[in-house]
């Protein structure tokens, strides 16, 4: 019995100590390809493989040496991890750790995947791709909780596309963010999407942190989706866009709780910071906070767009501040500085959109501008902010409009208030516009506007205290400082107690504006030079000043010439005459704000002098011969010829085909024996064509 027990025991401790002793992960350990050691990995993979397989026992960091990793990495949920047993991979402090692979197609196009991996932390990595149809950098599915990524140089391959196969971050269905997403301090070059954060519509992301991220982005900068909350500041964000449709900055997505978006910088965008959406209120989210404070937005279309679903299944923004934000729209088509829709605020706790600089500056003559759009929204105050057009249409293009919906099922709207707000448009366009419905949802008063405009204010009557004038902005498209007298002290009291740039304002007597300044008396150089009593010999120009003036100087001079025509005196309009005939020129303008204080001259304002009467009688007729400039023939088909100015082809021709249509012609006409084969004398003839049926 003893030596079969002896027997016995031998065999359970020899089989013991045959059996691998494993221990799940804790601690440091290193990830370095030349390295030794227990606590040593050659590669992720080995790594990754001890963590799917052991688990971790407590908080892990895996300091990853200098270098770069040729390998594929996904990361699964590993056992153990929670929010104190984080797992952390740590880039060298010393050179670059990057890790990289070349996807073949859809199905791998990853470098990173996360795998419902929870609570970890990737911390001063350098991640990029060797591919060039497919570039992910980042990518995770199933649910992924807690996740920080800090201090990383995500180097994409995206440049202008606009397709997710470039995404820096971005999700693969069913995946979805859970719990607090860290996304801070990283750099992010030629990214299709930059850090594309989507939360599941049931079981929203708790909070985004997306703090001070440098990126370059064609399509996404920084795009949250069903999340509660999303605070976004500190970030710079510019576009690779080549597209029409080009980079969305900031976009914002469904947030129950709402958005803090701060002291970021947007370049080049298209939108450059949207938000849309609230939770639903069968699951408790009737109101929203959204702060939009202290960002410079760069945006083609939109500058800063907030909005609610008009669906009462949805609630809507209830606690909005919109502040000291400069927002330049450069789009070709249509400008919306601040559009907002579906604002319920409290008449006790109202939404402010106060001391922003708001420049519209599209370059087409026909464009669609909005300085502030406010839609079906109530106990809004919108207070002292400065706005300017540039461009646009003369018809629709509108620095405030007012509109509102007029069906029965949405809440009635009011109690909107606009004060002590600038409104210049340089492009002789309207200043307010609103609906039916708008305009009585809406009241403005004390605000300064300026315009060339012989109605500015369409459907809406201002407040009885508006005044009018040129705000003399240090620049009309990039820098809306004020610096007219007009503006200074002429606003009335509304609790603002700072403005734009922090500056302490008045509580008695405040400026108009978003710049609370001190008015230094100085001579402006006059604006918006024009001309009128047009003859062949003669014009009168006129100006817009914000001076008071005691007299001006004008000068003229023909296009391609520096040979000047003055005018001077107390008052315009400045009077020219002994000019030639059909002759282009250009005029500009000084004034002279008292002895030794004289204007810089303004910008050439241009106009063309008409044509000279001719007097035709037996003994002085009339010849033309068509040949000298500017007449010249057709060089090919129809319509290449050039008329002299001064000559009208009437009737004008209908198109291309058809109508009545006068030609200047050399030799034979171009199309067969329907007209003159060459002119009676010299080269050049006009003539009708006679295949134009008429």
């Amino acid at each position: 019995m003893k030596h079969r027990t002896q027997r016995l025991l031998g065999a359970l401790a020899f089989s013991v100590l045959s059996m691998p002793m494993f221990a799940q992960l804790s601690g440091s350990y290193t990830i370095d390809a030349a390295g030794t050691g227990t606590s040593n990995y050659t590669s992720f993979g080995s790594a990754i493989a001890d963590l799917d397989s052991l688990g971790v026992s407590g908080a892990v960091t895996f300091n990853v040496a200098s270098g770069t990793y040729t390998e594929q990495v996904t990361l699964p949920a590993v056992t153990g991890a929670s929010s104190t047993n984080t797992i952390t991979f740590q880039g060298s402090s010393t050179a670059a750790s990057t890790l990289t692979y070349t996807p073949t197609g859809s199905s791998d196009n990853w470098t990173l995947r996360l795998d419902g991996a929870d609570y970890i932390t990737i911390d001063n990595l350098t991640i990029t791709s060797g591919g060039s149809s497919y570039g992910r950098l980042i990518n995770y599915t199933d649910t992924v909780r807690d996740l920080t990524l800090n201090n990383c140089h995500l180097i994409g391959v995206g440049g202008s596309s606009t397709s997710s196969n470039y995404a820096t971050l971005y999700y693969t269905y069913p995946g979805y963010a859970e719990g607090t997403w860290h996304l801070t301090n990283n750099t992010v070059d030629s990214a299709s999407y930059g850090l594309y954060v989507y939360g599941a519509n049931d079981v929203d992301l708790d909070t985004l942190v997306a703090t001070d991220n440098t990126m370059s982005a064609s399509y996404y900068g920084i795009y949250s989706r069903y999340t509660k909350y999303s605070k976004i500041h500190d970030n710079v964000i510019n576009s690779t866009s080549t597209s029409s449709f080009g980079l969305r900055a900031i976009y914002a997505y469904y947030h129950s709780y709402g958005v803090d978006i701060q002291d970021n910088q947007v370049n080049d965008a298209d939108y450059a910071c949207y938000v849309y959406g609230t939770g639903p209120v069968a699951d408790g989210y009737l109101q929203n906070k959204a702060v939009i404070s202290n960002n410079h937005f760069e945006g083609g279309r939109y500058g800063l767009y907030l909005a609610a679903s008009s669906s009462s299944s949805y609630g809507k923004w209830t606690d909005v501040t919109i502040e000291n934000n400069t927002l330049e729209l450069w789009g070709s088509s249509y400008n919306y500085g601040i559009r907002m829709s579906y604002i319920y605020a409290d008449s006790t706790n109202r939404a402010t959109i106060q001391n922003n600089m708001i420049a519209l500056n599209t370059t087409s003559s026909t464009g669609l501008l909005y300085g502030i759009y406010a839609y079906h929204s109530k106990n809004v105050d919108v207070f002292h902010n400065s706005l300017s057009a540039t461009g646009g249409s003369t018809t629709n293009s509108r620095l405030f409009y007012f509109n509102s919906s007029t069906s029965s099922s949405l809440p009635a709207v009011g109690g909107n208030v606009a004060k002590n707000n600038i409104l210049a448009n340089y492009n002789g366009g309207i200043v307010v516009s609103a609906s039916t419905a708008g305009a009585a949802a809406w009241t403005s008063d004390n605000n300064l506007y300026y315009s060339t405009n012989a109605a500015p204010y369409n459907s809406y009557t201002p407040g009885l205290n508006t005044i009018s004038g040129d705000p003399m902005y240090l620049n009309n498209q990039t820098d809306l400082h004020a610096q007219a007298q007009v503006a200074d002290n002429a606003g009335t009291p509304l609790g603002v107690l700072t403005d734009i740039d922090g500056d302490t304002r008045s509580t008695t007597t405040p400026d108009i504006g978003a710049d609370e300044f001190a008015y230094v008396s100085q001579c402006f150089a006059p604006t918006g030079v024009t001309a009128s009593n047009v003859t062949a010999s003669s014009f009168d120009a006129s100006w817009s000043s914000a001076n008071t003036a005691i007299g001006y100087h004008a000068r003229a001079w023909a296009a391609g010439t520096t040979t000047y025509t003055y005018s001077s005196g107390t008052a315009g309009p400045a009077s020219f005459a002994g000019l030639s005939a059909s002759t282009s020129y250009s005029v500009e303008v000084r004034e002279i704000c008292a002895v030794g204080d004289t204007s810089a001259w303004s910008s050439a304002g241009t106009v063309t002098t008409s044509c000279a009467s001719t007097v035709v009688t037996s003994t002085t007729p009339f010849t033309e011969g068509f040949e000298t400039a500017p007449w010249a023939a057709n060089s090919t088909g129809y319509g290449s010829n050039t008329w002299d100015p001064c000559w009208n082809a009437s009737p004008t021709p209908i198109g291309p085909l058809t109508g009545f249509r006068w030609q200047v012609q050399t030799g034979g006409t171009p199309s067969f024996s329907t007209g003159p084969s060459g002119a009676n004398s010299g080269s050049n003839y006009v003539y009708t064509e006679a295949s134009s049926g008429v």
